[in-house]
């Protein structure tokens, strides 16, 4: 929906206080150290003793984090006593039967994705999860890049249409962490859709 912005106002915000370290110069691992930089700002760690102590090198270079080394790193780091608490398991949420007829697109789950964010946000867990940088869409490459989400926030946007039909809307915000970006804002159903970031690993630390 095309519109313009013309005044916002916060319902409800929560922004937990760590986020990933920005990335080193040059890099560890020759595509991009955002897995380590991320866990290196949860863990409260140097990027190289994440890699040393909850990663994999092989000949001296630092490996990328896969999805299956990204949940192992998060079960040894709670076995170590970094992680108060892990939840792994990605669930898929009921959806209205009429939107199914293409698949279950994480966008359309994301009343129940957004719930269980805000949850886990208020509990003081993060969530990990890998995304495309681009925001291409279903059609774009694939998750590419590893982020923390640190927070949540609802905002009630004063719009006006391309009809010029003013109205109110309300918006979900994710608050997202990034070793390239920092920290910033994100739709959540621009999120799921164009970044793909429905699967997240929650995690906890002490």
């Amino acid at each position: 929906m095309n519109r313009e912005l013309l005044n916002s106002t916060v319902l409800s915000e929560l922004r937990l206080e760590r986020k990933p370290v920005p990335q080193p110069t040059p890099h560890l691992h020759p595509g991009g150290d955002c897995g380590a930089c991320v866990l290196a700002g949860l863990f409260q760690l140097e990027v190289m003793d994440v890699y040393q102590r909850f990663g994999e090198i092989r000949d001296g270079v630092p490996q990328s984090y896969h999805p299956t080394l990204l949940r192992q790193a998060l079960n040894s780091a709670r076995a170590n006593g970094i992680l108060q608490r892990i939840a792994l398991e990605i669930p898929r949420f009921q959806v209205a039967a009429a939107f199914e007829t293409f698949g279950p697109g994480g966008w359309l789950q994301v009343g129940g994705w957004w719930e269980r964010l805000v949850m886990a946000i208020d509990g003081g867990y993060y969530g990990i999860v890998g995304i495309d940088f681009d925001a291409a869409g279903p059609l774009g490459s694939g998750a590419d890049h590893i982020v923390l989400l640190n927070g949540y926030r609802e905002v009630q946007n004063h719009v006006r249409l391309t009809t010029g039909t003013e109205t109110i809307v309300k918006d979900r915000e994710v608050g997202v962490g990034c070793s390239m970006k920092g920290n910033y804002w994100r739709n959540a159903n621009e999120f799921l859709q164009k970044d793909g970031g429905f699967p997240v690993l929650y995690a906890k630390p002490r």
